[in-house]
């Protein structure tokens, strides 16, 4: 993970900035840097709003050495202009496409077994528990039913409409 920042931050040193480029380091970011750092986030429970804060930072991070702005570059602007999610989003995104898949599983299956377990017995501080405040924050019905019909690029782009809807 080291290596790929600091590759990422050399390769922002270049002063010659243009649209190109940026795309280019964006798209280094996107599919080397984050994928690394986000890792099974899908299975991640309970992150304090201080874990949060240490991921937005590391994204903040990279897109100020991208675009070659000061640290003090707005963040949500950076990512309002680069069309890029913010790390919480990202991860409620991977939490929700786990869900699609778990919800296709047969009943038979473990993993579909804890699921239910924890849906029927209303744990809190929980994978589901986390998920099913995912669903209301986003809007998103919470009708497994209808989800399973859904195939995974159908539900991919529902998911991605309702984050960007909020923001």
């Amino acid at each position: 993970l080291h290596y790929a920042l600091s590759a990422v931050i050399r390769f922002s040193n270049n002063k010659n900035i243009d649209k190109e480029s940026v795309a280019i380091r964006l798209k280094l970011m996107e599919t080397t840097l984050l994928p690394m750092i986000l890792a099974n986030a899908e299975t991640w429970t309970n992150l304090t709003k201080n874990n949060m804060t240490e991921l937005e930072n590391m994204q903040k991070y990279m897109l100020t050495s991208i675009l070659q702005q000061k640290i003090t570059t707005c963040y949500q602007g950076m990512l309002s202009e680069t069309v890029v999610m913010a790390m919480e989003s990202r991860i409620h995104k991977k939490k929700l496409m786990l869900l699609h898949k778990i919800i296709q599983l047969d009943k038979n299956r473990l993993m579909k077994q804890v699921f239910r377990g924890q849906l029927k017995y209303g744990f809190s501080r929980c994978w589901t528990s986390e998920v099913m405040e995912i669903l209301e924050k986003y809007s998103i019905k919470q009708n497994f039913n209808e989800i399973e019909q859904l195939t995974k690029t159908e539900w991919k782009k529902i998911i991605y409409r309702k984050i960007m809807e909020r923001l």
